[in-house]
C-alpha cells in the first residue's frame, strides 16, 4: 500500500523560521478536518513540512492549517488565518508510470543517463533514475497530473548540466528535455518517452 510521510506547506516568499518549532500544533481542528499526530519543521525558509507520526495511507485528505503566529522576514503576517490543503493518497494500484530509452544521436547507441521528472510549472525534482547498460529507464509510483522530463548524460553525477570548463578541461554534459508535458491519469502506463543525446 502507498503511504505519505510529509506534507509540504509552500510560501511565496521566505519566512521567519522560528515559528513554528517542532512542538508547535498548527492544525484547525474540527469535524469537517482530519488533524494528524506529527511534527513541523522547516525544510528551507519558503517550505514547511508536516511528517505524521504514523504514515497517511490511501484516502482523501482536507487537512486545515492555522496560519496565525506565521511571520515573513518582514515581520508581516499571511493575509488569511487559514489555509486547508486537500488531497488524495491513491492505493499503489491507481498510480502510474513512464518509460522510454536514451541513446545517442550520432550512432544511436545506448547512453546510461539520468532521467529527472518535475512537475510542471514546479522547479522541484518529483524523482529521477539512471537509464540501465541497454539505455531503459522505468519511473513508476506516480500520482496523476503533468510533468516535465529530461535527461542528462550527468557524468559527475551531480544532477546538474554543466556546461564543461576549459580549465582543467571538463567536457560539457549533454542534456535534452522532452518537448512537450506528459499528462498521467489513474492507473496509466506510457512507454515511449525517449531521448536523443548529442
Amino acid at each position: 500500500a502507498v503511504e505519505v510521510d510529509s506534507v509540504s506547506l509552500s510560501f511565496s516568499e521566505a519566512m521567519d523560521t522560528a515559528y513554528p518549532s517542532s512542538g508547535d500544533d498548527l492544525w484547525v481542528r474540527s469535524d469537517s478536518t482530519v488533524s494528524p499526530e506529527g511534527r513541523w519543521d522547516w525544510d528551507s525558509p519558503a517550505t514547511l513540512v508536516f511528517s505524521p507520526t504514523a504514515p497517511l495511507g490511501p484516502g482523501a485528505y482536507r487537512l486545515q492549517v492555522a496560519l496565525t503566529g506565521l511571520r515573513d522576514r518582514a515581520g508581516l503576517a499571511p493575509v488569511d488565518s487559514t489555509t486547508t490543503l486537500e488531497f488524495e493518497v491513491l492505493p499503489a494500484d491507481e498510480l502510474s508510470s513512464i518509460a522510454g530509452a536514451v541513446i545517442d544521436a550520432a550512432d544511436s547507441n545506448a547512453v546510461q543517463a539520468r532521467v529527472v521528472l518535475q512537475r510542471a510549472g514546479s522547479a522541484g525534482v518529483v524523482t529521477w533514475v539512471n537509464s540501465d547498460s541497454q539505455g531503459r529507464y522505468f519511473i513508476k509510483g506516480l500520482a496523476p497530473g503533468q510533468y516535465d522530463v529530461r535527461c542528462i548524460d550527468d557524468l559527475d553525477g551531480d544532477g546538474v548540466a554543466d556546461g564543461g570548463r576549459l580549465s582543467p578541461y571538463a567536457p560539457a554534459e549533454s542534456y535534452q528535455s522532452y518537448p512537450r508535458s506528459i499528462s498521467l491519469g489513474r492507473d496509466e502506463q506510457i512507454d515511449g518517452i525517449d531521448f536523443e543525446l548529442r
